[in-house]
């Protein structure tokens, strides 16, 4: 055992000081710490029982020699398992009412003690370091002192928040906040009165909500659509506070236990014909055991892969917006930003059947170090987009499903928009330039004219008929490449068409959209006034002759910098988005300003009240000190005078 040192004599713990309470680590860190030793100790004396039971009885028999080896070599993990305890049940923190003591005991080797004052106490940090330990309510203590000793870190403590509640009481410090990058809760259940009103199975009743009090569901069905409801949340869950929060699609889970689910049943398929023994071969019990035990593999990976899922979610409240992603069950992420760094919030779809379900990927922009915040498979997530932007107080994002059309260049605005279009409600439309769309058709307009110009050349001058052989084969043959390469020129048109860049009064979108089969949707925008600098790019002199170029919208996001490619006559997008980004600010700035104005107003209208009321309670005392003194004077009048 080593002595304290002299600076922890003399200011250490006195004789007579008692301790408040002792922590020691809980129980599941000597398991941890003891299973290899006891395992290895069972071997040793399952081995030896084996031994002995097939004894021979000659003499010398080595069985016996075995079992009295094995017996002998399990001592050395029973003294492993004694030291192990010795060290645990020796470990401990002890709290008083002026010192800090951690023992921490080295198997028999040494023992060290840190003694801490109170007063050196500067912080008192709880770690969670896996799903089991939290369950288990169990955690680790990390003291931040001012001492030379540093930090004492105290592993695996049974209710470490009771600890820390102690700690801040004796410290006389209120207990702090709960960090966003600690919770390992799930948040709290939504009533039912809101679930009803939200929930479209319950609307399908039409029955009344409940006003007062949360009922508990009375029929089979309401139970089954309650028990639905918690097991698979599909509907965003919105708490008294305001707060919301959003779980994937059940959709992912289903997706994510395919592989699970069919080896499960593959399983079960195995063990039920081996049972049944078809073709006349007799029922194989062992191999039906052992295809149902194999079965509790993908089992336990779909427990595994729901508890990642309905773990992984996305809440969002009046200050800041917090991430939680489980990863399986080995560790849990949460990332945790103030609404104030969010710089801009973008909708991707990223196929066909997301578009069908409406769900789709949120990716929210920041201004910190750490980049975006990216949470897929979630239902609606323009719903998202919405209420970011109202609780950042800004105007909810524009819906854009297809380009609106100008009512006067309604045909070409529809089928071949080469210059912008202008919308009566002020946006402006910019598509691609049309030798981009030149480019993209050259083969597939290649390959249809080079299959069906030799297919109607063949028809129309009776070749089929003197050739039949080569006719009747040549012709379907160049009709179906035709039939491709005219789709093939038809998905590059609509992929040309469905790129587009709207400009706002307040915002600049971007949709990048892919046509069928994939059917995907990148959406990004953002306000004119979070964007820092405008410029332009044209890449060479030939870009320079069709006035083709780039135009560069950099925003103080780390991953939302738009870049509007291959634009027709890039100077005058770039002139266009900066005045209206100048209207923008002076809009805002007289917003502010009336703002401001209307609170002086009313600042000054408060104080003139203010004062008014004090002028008026000192004419009352002046007129009331005044009356009193001509009383005084009139009451010596009248009293008569002695000589």
């Amino acid at each position: 055992m080593t002595a304290i040192p002299p600076a922890a004599k003399q200011n250490g713990p006195r004789s007579n000081e008692k301790h408040v309470t002792e922590v020691r680590r809980h129980w599941i860190n000597l398991v941890w710490r003891a299973w290899l030793p006891g395992g290895l100790t069972v071997l040793c004396w399952a081995g030896s029982l084996l031994a002995f039971r097939n004894v021979s009885g000659t003499t010398p028999d080595s069985n016996v020699l075995l079992g009295l080896g094995l017996l002998a070599l399990s001592l050395a993990p029973i003294l492993w398992v004694s030291f192990v305890y010795y060290d645990w049940a020796n470990d401990y923190l002890a709290i008083t009412k002026m010192h800090l003591v951690h023992y921490e005991q080295r198997y028999f080797l040494s023992r060290r003690t840190q003694v801490v004052p109170l007063q050196q106490v500067q912080n008192v940090r709880i770690r969670i370091p896996n799903v089991l330990l939290g369950r288990l309510d169990v955690g680790d203590l990390l003291i931040e002192t001012t001492s030379p000793e540093g930090t004492i870190h105290f592993r695996s403590v049974q209710d470490p928040q009771n600890v820390q509640r102690q700690l801040f009481t004796l410290l006389g410090r209120p207990m702090p906040a709960r960090a966003a990058q600690a919770p390992v809760r799930e948040p709290p259940a939504e009533p039912l009165q809101a679930r009803r009103q939200r929930s479209k199975i319950y609307a399908l009743w039409k029955r009344p909500a409940p006003t007062e009090e949360v009922e508990r569901p009375s029929t089979w069905l309401e139970r089954l659509a309650f028990s639905l409801e918690r097991t698979l949340p599909t509907y965003p869950i919105q708490t008294a506070n305001g707060e919301m929060t959003w779980h994937r699609h059940p959709s992912i889970l289903v997706w994510r236990m395919m592989v699970p689910n069919v080896l499960f049943a593959l399983s079960w398929l195995g063990a039920l014909l081996a049972l049944l023994g078809q073709g006349g071969a007799t029922p194989d019990l062992r191999l039906t055991i052992g295809l149902i035990l194999l079965s509790l593999i993908p089992a336990g990976w779909g427990l595994v892969v729901y508890y990642d899922w309905r773990n992984d979610y996305l809440t969002i409240d009046q200050d800041q917006i917090v991430h939680y992603e489980q990863h399986y069950i080995f560790r849990r992420e949460t990332r945790a930003i103030p609404l104030q760094r969010v710089q801009n919030v973008r909708i991707y779809i990223p196929h066909v059947i997301a578009r069908w379900l409406n769900v789709g990927e949120v990716i929210i922009d920041t201004a910190g170090q750490r980049g975006d915040i990216t949470f897929n498979g979630v239902k609606n997530p323009q719903q998202i987009q919405n209420r970011i932007f109202v609780l950042r107080g800004r105007p909810e994002p524009t819906e854009v499903t297809e380009p609106p059309k100008h009512p006067l260049a309604r045909f070409f605005d529809q089928f071949l928009p080469i210059y912008p279009v202008r919308t009566p409600e002020g946006w402006i439309i910019y598509h691609r330039h049309p030798f981009v769309l030149l480019q993209r058709i050259f083969w597939p307009l290649g390959l249809l004219v080079a299959t069906w110009l030799p297919a109607f050349w063949l028809l129309s001058t009776g070749m089929a008929g003197a050739l039949p052989a080569i006719g009747m084969v040549a012709i379907p043959i160049l009709a179906l490449c035709g039939v491709g390469a005219l789709l093939w020129l038809w998905y590059t048109y609509a992929d040309w068409k469905n790129d587009y860049w709207i400009v706002t009064d307040t915002h600049v979108i971007d949709v990048i959209a892919r046509p069928f089969p994939y059917m995907s949707e990148d959406r990004r925008q953002a306000r004119l006034q979070d964007i820092v600098n405008i410029r332009t790019e044209v890449p060479g002199i030939w870009a320079q002759i069709i006035r083709m170029g780039d135009v560069f919208a950099e925003t103080a996001g780390q991953a939302e910098n738009f870049v509007l490619q291959q634009m027709v006559n890039p100077k005058s997008v770039q002139v266009e988005m900066q005045r209206r980004q100048r209207t923008a600010r002076v809009r805002e700035q007289q917003a502010a300003e009336e703002a401001r104005l209307a609170e002086q107003a009313r600042l000054q209208g408060q104080i003139l009240e203010t004062v008014g009321q004090a002028q008026r309670v000192a004419q009352e005392e002046f007129e009331r000190r005044v009356l009193e003194i001509l009383e005084q004077r009139t009451g010596q009048s009248k009293t008569p005078s002695h000589k």
